[in-house]
């Protein structure tokens, strides 16, 4: 097959689970089949792009910076995310240079698969119904939770305001996506569930068993181990969550209980807590992250906020270490509790697990030969990426656009119109959809119908700026409001104020 694949970042350095799983299938599908890849690329990472030619026969950079969290321009997106229709995770990946790219492979190329890697590059597709819609994740979800965990009202309200757009941008998404692979059974019942989906199956999760397997004599780092990145809110939410309600109850017994939380970038918070604690060990960003697994006894993934499967947990299990989870940590795992892991959600029953198994040597050797054998058998890259590609192979294919697919996210659906290509263009309210449906009708050209909808963005954006500028005042003359975006940021967003304008035009 020939296969177009889009995703937001290339794949190096390998430090997330989602880069994990498409990294190690990519790798897998290239032994057989010709791949392009297109994604963004910033120019601060060449690792990425020169790298590519291990998974991809042709890769495509896209200028495009993501703004970092903790920075201006990110508070500026916070900022436009109270009045833009869009979700701001969703928002932070529209580049109409990534769409033109695609646009013109699909023209030049003839393509038998074209895969959507994640929900958040969705709209740079030109046409998604002849797209497959790779999810690692329901985004919804883990919004959702964010909600439920939510410490204020004000905090509560802007994650809410995010979940709802969430899902309904990916509801819509996921309908119109010619097929949605999932990443776990769970995930695929759940869109079904909450999106109507019925064209979606689920694919497993791999791991790389030799990869990981422990060698002789390897020094010990710690007694329970964490990992992930650290910058990624659910994972910082389980670290507070551990540190301040399960930690204490461990060293209620074991008082030089030492912890590693291993993974990129850790926030302020999470630097701060080896700080405080001898016993606390905080690596940042490290090239292996397997000489802490091979050091330590336990792994633990004490996560309340999350969707799709942890790659983490099939880790551990192939360095052989014995994993103690939440529910929604272990989520999508065909995992037996007691016996490939262990599952534990209130604070007492989790530290009573880790204790358990860090007072036995004998439990721990049992439960890891359990997992080891479960993962080694059954969960190779090579066997998940077989069912992939005969996924894929079911799947829609890309070709030229048969129709004129118009989206308005004041409507909330999308509009087809004739037999005849005309190209796509979205509209964000009603004015702009009757000028689009008009040149549809007419058999107006990709080119005229993109250029239109620009200049009719460009001038609604200029017009709507007086209005969005009085609601962002609104909104900071509430103190509530104003700490949940120093809290979200990390920083403090007075000084910041008249900067974080900007985020209305990006």
């Amino acid at each position: 097959m020939k296969i177009l694949w889009v995703k937001s970042d290339f794949l190096h350095p390998t430090d997330r689970g989602g880069q994990i799983r498409t990294l190690e299938m990519l790798k897998c599908l290239h032994q057989h089949h010709e791949i392009h890849y297109v994604a963004f690329d910033d120019g601060k990472n060449p690792e990425g792009l020169k790298r590519s030619s291990e998974y991809c026969s042709r890769a495509y950079p896209v200028p495009h910076t993501v703004p970092p969290r903790r920075s201006v321009r990110f508070a500026g997106q916070l900022l436009a995310g109270l009045v833009r229709p869009l979700p701001v995770s969703v928002q932070r990946y529209t580049s109409r240079r990534m769409k033109q790219q695609i646009e013109s492979l699909l023209e030049r190329e003839e393509f038998d698969s074209l895969v959507c890697d994640f929900l958040f590059p969705a709209l740079n597709i030109p046409d998604i119904s002849r797209a497959v819609l790779f999810q690692h994740n329901v985004e919804s979800i883990i919004w959702r939770r964010h909600v439920d965990q939510a410490k204020n009202w004000a905090k509560r309200a802007y994650f809410g305001l995010q979940a709802r757009r969430m899902e309904a941008f990916e509801r819509d998404t996921c309908r119109r996506a010619g097929k949605v692979i999932a990443v776990s059974a769970v995930d695929s019942h759940t869109m079904d569930r909450l999106f109507g989906v019925k064209n979606v199956e689920a694919v497993q999760t791999g791991v790389d068993i030799a990869y990981f397997a422990p060698p002789p004599g390897q020094a010990p780092q710690a007694d329970l181990i964490f990992v992930g990145s650290m910058d990624w809110l659910p994972n910082i939410d389980g670290v507070k969550f551990f540190t301040t309600e399960i930690l204490p109850l461990i060293r209620r017994e074991r008082p030089h209980c030492r912890v590693a939380l291993a993974g990129r970038r850790p926030v302020q918070a999470i630097q701060d807590l080896a700080r405080q604690d001898s016993n606390i060990i905080v690596t940042g960003t490290v090239p292996d992250v397997r000489p802490f697994l091979w050091g330590s006894s336990v792994s633990i993934v004490p996560l309340r906020i999350g969707g799709g499967t942890r790659l983490k947990i099939f880790e551990a299990m192939a360095a052989r270490l014995p994993v103690v989870s939440t529910a929604v940590g272990a989520e999508g795992l065909p995992l037996t509790d007691g016996k490939h892991i262990a599952i534990a959600d209130s604070p007492e029953l989790f530290a009573r697990r880790c204790l358990d198994l860090l007072a036995s040597e004998d439990r721990r050797r049992a439960m890891a030969d359990e997992s080891w054998t479960l993962v080694s058998e059954q969960f190779s890259w090579e066997a998940v990426t077989r069912g992939f590609e005969a996924m894929l192979a079911r799947g829609p294919k890309p070709g030229r656009h048969e129709v004129c697919q118009l989206y308005s996210f004041e409507r909330n659906r999308p509009i087809r119109l004739g037999e005849r290509p005309v190209g796509c263009c979205f509209a964000s309210n009603n004015r702009k959809m009757d000028l689009a449906l008009n040149m549809a009708t007419s058999y107006a050209s990709p080119a005229e119908l993109g250029n239109t909808a620009a200049a009719a963005d460009k001038t609604n954006e200029v017009k709507g700026l007086a209005i969005k500028l009085v609601v962002i005042y609104a909104f900071f003359l509430s103190s509530r409001s104003f700490e949940i975006l120093t809290q979200i940021t990390g920083r403090n967003l007075f000084i910041m104020l008249v900067l974080s304008a900007i985020g209305l035009f990006l």
